[in-house]
C-alpha cells in the first residue's frame, strides 16, 4: 500500500470516529430534547413558570448546540458547549427540584465519558459531583435524609463513571488497534509504503 493509501486509510477510520461521536452527540441531544419537553409543557401547565422557562431555554440551547455540531467541520467546540449547557442545567436543576434533578446526573455522567477523554471526564465528573455537594451544602438544605442515602448517592455516581469509563477504555483500545492495522502490514506489521 502506497503513502497516499496508507493516509486514506488513516483518514478513513479518524473520519469513522468523528462520526460515530458526532452521532452519539446528536442523537443524545435530540433525546434529551424529546424528555424535556414533555417536561417544560407540564411546569408551565401546573403554574411553574420559572422551571417552565428553564426547561424552555435548556430545549433552545441544546437545540442550537445539535444544529451546530451537524453543520460545523470543527465538532469540539460544539460538543464542549453542548456539555457544559448540560452541566449547568443540571445544577441548576438539583438546586430547584432536589433528588428529580439528581437523577439528571447519571445520562450526564455517562455522556461525558462518550465526549471526553478519560481522565477529562473524570475530571468533569468530580467537578459536578463537588458542585453539587459544595451548593447542598452552603444552602444548609440537604435532599438527603441520612448520611446512608448521600453515600448512596454518590457510589451510584461512581458506579456509573466507572463503567462509562471501561467502556470508553476499550472503545479507544480498538479504535487503537484499527488504526494500527490500516497503516500496517498485516503479515509483518511494517509500515505501509508510501
Amino acid at each position: 500500500m502506497n503513502g497516499r493509501n496508507r493516509e486514506h486509510s488513516n483518514t478513513d477510520v479518524t473520519t469513522l470516529h468523528d462520526r460515530c461521536e458526532r452521532l452519539v452527540v446528536i442523537t443524545m441531544g435530540c433525546v434529551a430534547i424529546l424528555v424535556i419537553a414533555p417536561f417544560a409543557v407540564f411546569r408551565f401547565e401546573s403554574g411553574n413558570y420559572q422551571m417552565a422557562i428553564l426547561d424552555a431555554l435548556l430545549i433552545f440551547a441544546i437545540g442550537i448546540t445539535i444544529a451546530h455540531n451537524r453543520s460545523a467541520s470543527n465538532k469540539r467546540f460544539s460538543n464542549l458547549a453542548l456539555l457544559i449547557i448540560l452541566s449547568l442545567a443540571a445544577i441548576v436543576v438539583s438546586m430547584k427540584l432536589g433528588i428529580v434533578g439528581l437523577m439528571w446526573t447519571y445520562p450526564l455522567i455517562i455522556l461525558y465519558f462518550f465526549i471526553l477523554s478519560i481522565r477529562m471526564a473524570t475530571f468533569a465528573s468530580l467537578m459536578l459531583l463537588g458542585i453539587l455537594i459544595a451548593v447542598f451544602y452552603h444552602q444548609q438544605n440537604t435532599i438527603f435524609d441520612t448520611l446512608a442515602e448521600r453515600l448512596s448517592y454518590l457510589a451510584s455516581c461512581f458506579m456509573a463513571a466507572s463503567q462509562a469509563a471501561i467502556f470508553s477504555s476499550v472503545t479507544h483500545g480498538r479504535r487503537r488497534v484499527l488504526e494500527y492495522g490500516a497503516t500496517r502490514d498485516a503479515l509483518t506489521g511494517a509500515l505501509n509504503r508510501g
